[in-house]
């Protein structure tokens, strides 16, 4: 696979995005679907949210189009005639190349990209590098080969993505079903502050300077935890602990920590504790709580995550200068519903029974992940 490599501009024409006047943007679909950047990228093609009357830069079908401007690298391929603006550029294939060839082509490129934008209010990518990018040209027949197999690796990984997504689809029309819409609390659950549901807590965590962290016990940090679960638990940063502060800080199956430092979005989030092997802490921006017998962790976890209870931690939140936050006292005041004790543990058999199926389409995903990836830098980096 020694193929010749050619500049981009040889091949294609690179057609850069020009923004037209606010005053011709629409709703009413007057003129053409305008698309300004990836905001607008779907899958595989865009989707029209405005159309422009007077547009400047036309993008046609199966031109790839290419974010320029932050984030530097996403692609789609254009699937009707469009206005394309300043945040892209089209890449329109000549006789020579094959339009889904460039599209894979930039796919494996777009890491090096994303680093490689340039600006600093807007990370960018000029129209002569994108010309001066050296593309491997085999056949046309070859092209269409690799972009064949290429597709079926992406549809493959695509798939287990959306399975994914199906899945946890099914856990919040599960909680629904049982519960009901916990804002308008249909069932007439009894709804209780957090505080008298708590045997332990909330407690702030330990705090260590970062010349602290190297060897020791794992500690648990923000960035560790996402969507109610904490994951790479094996790559935890680690920290020496007195045998005091591991009897105050260590977490335990099925504590709760919650966030209580983060910008306004991300204030607030949560993780159920899995189970761990090792004593394990958790740092100080965070709160752990540990629930008394009427309230089972896993179905705390969901309610705790969602937006019936983000609304409060909002109303909450003190705000500063690029972050907001919220204590022990706000977290008490959280109300919650709850429901009958057996029907919380119901949920949780169906929780953890789900949970097993998404493990085995997270390791499917993982390989199919894989597979793509290996299969694009075979192909152009060889």
């Amino acid at each position: 696979m020694n193929w010749k490599k050619v500049k981009l501009e040889s091949v294609c024409a690179i057609i850069a995005g020009q923004s037209p006047p606010s005053s011709t943007y629409n709703t009413d679909a007057i003129g053409l679907p305008f698309f300004q950047g990836k905001a607008d990228f779907g899958i595989t093609s865009p989707k029209v949210r405005i159309w422009c009357s007077s547009p400047q830069k036309i993008a046609e079908p199966n031109d790839i189009l290419l974010s320029v401007r932050a984030p530097v690298g996403p692609t789609n391929i254009c699937n009707q005639k469009s206005c394309i603006g300043r945040g892209l550029s089209a890449i329109r294939a000549n006789n020579n190349i094959y339009f889904k060839y460039i599209l894979y082509f930039f796919k494996q490129l777009e890491p090096k990209l994303t680093l490689s934008g340039v600006g600093s209010t807007f990370g960018s990518i000029t129209q002569t590098d994108i010309k001066n990018l050296e593309i491997p040209l085999p056949d046309l027949a070859t092209q269409k080969h690799i972009a064949e197999v290429l597709d079926k690796a992406d549809a493959l990984r695509q798939q287990n993505r959306q399975l994914l997504a199906n899945y946890d689809e099914l856990l919040q029309s599960t909680f629904i079903e049982l519960f009901g819409d916990p804002v308008k609390n249909p069932k007439g659950w009894e709804v209780k502050k957090l505080e008298g549901l708590i045997e332990d807590g909330p407690k702030n965590g330990l705090y260590k300077s970062s010349k602290e962290y190297g060897e020791g016990n794992p500690i648990l940090r923000i960035d560790s935890f996402y969507d109610g679960k904490v994951t790479n638990i094996s790559s935890l940063k680690r920290v020496k602990a007195s045998d005091k502060e591991i009897e105050q800080f260590q977490i335990l199956k099925d504590d709760i920590v919650i966030n209580r430092v983060n910008s306004r979005s991300h204030l607030g989030k949560c993780a159920l504790i899995p189970h761990l092997n090792e004593i394990t802490l958790f740092e100080s921006n965070m709160m752990r709580i540990r629930f008394n017998t009427s309230l089972n962790s896993l179905y705390a976890s969901f309610i705790l995550s969602s937006p019936y209870v983000k609304k409060q931690i909002l109303e909450r939140a003190k705000d500063a200068v690029n972050q907001s936050s919220i204590n022990q006292e706000d977290v008490k005041s959280f109300q919650i519903p709850v429901p009958p004790l057996p029907l919380q543990q119901h949920f949780a058999k169906i929780v953890e029974q789900i949970e097993a199926q998404k493990a085995q389409a997270q390791t499917a995903l993982t390989e199919s992940e894989a597979l793509f990836e290996g299969l694009l830098a075979g192909y152009f980096n060889a």
